[in-house]
């Protein structure tokens, strides 16, 4: 079986590796640990060298596609990378990640969870698509890439990058090549190579049941010692306020003695890939704070009380 109608091999399409965005280059470089990969090394080279087949728009939001998924055809290539929790409330446009060994690029800013790698350029016209919409039309389409297509990157500086999209000139850096994905001779080449990409698979996965974070990330969660987020039927002179949802707090703006405002901002909850902000529902004078940004709250945690005045 082959697929010979009308599709494009993008062979090369702009990728930026920037160590601050790179999993593989973790101060303790544990998803180095997990493919038993040598850091700043073979992690870069493996993503440079990837040739992924496209399968598709994986999810629709607010109109445009969240993410475009990709596999890369050789299993040597294919890197693991587990969803953040809490999730990210935001992901540039352009971000490349991986979810599991699914490799996406983010078509606009959203939230998101995949393990980022880097970032190209956009892959989704929302001007097209808003003109599209507005007079019917669908002879050209808004996203890049079709099913099928084989895409791989190559690395620019991220000056180069944020230029040209800032330019719009981002089709000058994409270099396409018409071909066909044959079935027949891809499941040949995974045959007569099997021995030394099973040889791979092994050491990878023997990689990461030994990898030594393993046991703490089966834990369950135990709050820090000392924490008394939770007053329960204790006495409080002031108003309790809560997170009312389970998430991370990565903003708390008040402090012990701030003087507050009905529905002034006191904290910022991460949950479910939101930013939920966490109103004052008094006027008066924070007497207590509970939480700092960063942790992990529940949905019924104290986290301050106000007097109210």
């Amino acid at each position: 079986m082959s697929y010979s109608h009308d599709l494009a091999w993008h062979t090369c399409c702009p990728y930026r590796t920037k160590p601050a965005h790179l999993g593989f280059q973790e101060s303790k470089g544990l998803s180095c640990k997990g493919h038993s990969l040598a850091p700043y090394a073979q992690a870069p080279k493996i993503l440079l060298n990837a040739l992924c087949v496209e399968r598709g728009l994986r999810v629709v939001i607010t109109g445009g596609p969240k993410e475009s998924g990709k596999v890369p055809l050789d299993p040597r290539h294919r890197l693991t990378g587990t969803k953040y929790n809490p999730s990210r409330s935001f992901t540039p446009c352009g971000a490349v990640g991986f979810g599991g060994n699914y490799m996406c690029i983010y078509g606009m800013d959203s939230p998101g969870g995949y393990q980022l790698v880097g970032r190209t350029i956009p892959i989704w016209d929302e001007v097209l698509a808003t003109s599209t919409r507005s007079n019917g039309s669908a002879a050209k389409k808004p996203w890049m890439f079709r099913l099928f297509d084989r895409i791989s990157f190559y690395h620019i500086s991220e000056a180069e990058l944020d230029a040209a999209v800032r330019e719009g000139r981002t089709s000058t850096l994409v270099h396409i090549e018409p071909g066909t994905v044959e079935l027949e001779t891809y499941e040949a080449w995974l045959a007569a190579n099997k021995t030394e990409l099973d040889a791979v698979v092994a050491a990878r996965e023997a990689a990461f049941h030994n990898a030594p974070f393993l046991e703490e990330l089966l834990r369950p969660y135990e709050a820090p010692e000392g924490e008394k987020r939770a007053l329960g039927g204790e006495d409080v002179d002031g108003e309790r306020v809560r997170a009312q949802m389970p998430g991370k707090c990565w903003r708390c703006v008040v402090k012990k003695g701030d003087e507050v405002e009905v529905g002034d901002a006191l904290v910022w909850i991460e949950s479910n890939k939101m930013e939920i902000k966490i109103s004052s529902p008094v006027k008066g004078r924070v007497t207590r704070v509970f939480v700092e940004e960063g942790e992990i709250v529940g949905p019924h945690d104290d986290l301050l009380v106000i007097s109210a005045v």
